[in-house]
């Protein structure tokens, strides 16, 4: 894709906290294009020219397509499942390396990282 396309999105919304620490609240946000030295959106509240410098960070609420939110819906855990693989998890045994690093000693994460 080329710099200076503009992009389709589909936000529901979109937050943009500047360096200053205000905010911009977007909603439904369908495209942008970070060609040049501007930001641009198109979103229900209008057309945004945003100069990138000013900014501190996005957050971002996409809106899934309704297949997708099925699909998500479909393969969500409950949270008896999520319990119970959490403990699963928490009774697998860690070994420590020679770097320090804590790593589970078998089963289908044996060699990976403890998380945290």
């Amino acid at each position: 894709m080329a710099s200076s396309q503009t992009v389709k999105v589909d936000e529901a919304r979109r937050t943009i906290v500047f360096r200053d620490g205000q905010r911009l609240e977007l909603s439904n946000v369908t495209a942008f294009n970070s060609s040049g030295t501007m930001l641009r959106l198109w979103s229900d509240e209008g057309f945004f020219m945003i100069s990138p410098a000013r900014i501190n960070y996005h957050q971002i609420q996409y809106a899934p397509r309704q297949d997708e939110a099925d699909d998500m819906a479909k393969a969500a855990m409950t949270e008896a499942e999520a319990d119970i693989l959490a403990d699963f998890i928490s009774r697998m045994p860690v070994m420590e390396t020679e770097d320090k690093t804590r790593v589970y000693s078998e089963g289908p994460f044996k060699g990976c990282p403890l998380a945290g």
